[in-house]
């Protein structure tokens, strides 16, 4: 901390109706990792990568990703 590391990928195409393959690096822990367009815009969150080819990542594609991000904050605004 402060410092985080950026790393550089190509989204290499759609893999399902909501997830994605990118040749982003990733490992074990990656999950949960947001992914952004070169203007600085929120694309996916990585949650999956191949053991052996850390160079291929899944993700949720732009609209699951924010389809998600909005329910969860209509949720949490119900709460008590």
């Amino acid at each position: 901390p402060p410092t985080m590391p950026i790393l550089h990928g190509v989204y290499s195409g759609r893999i399902s109706k909501t997830t994605v393959m990118t040749t982003i690096p990733g490992i074990g822990g990656s999950s949960g990792s947001g992914i952004f367009n070169a203007k600085g815009e929120l694309v996916g969150v990585l949650f999956a990568s191949v053991p052996r080819f850390n160079h291929i990542t899944i993700a949720s594609d732009r609209s699951s990703t924010f389809r998600f991000l909005i329910q969860a904050i209509k949720e949490l605004r119900a709460e008590p």
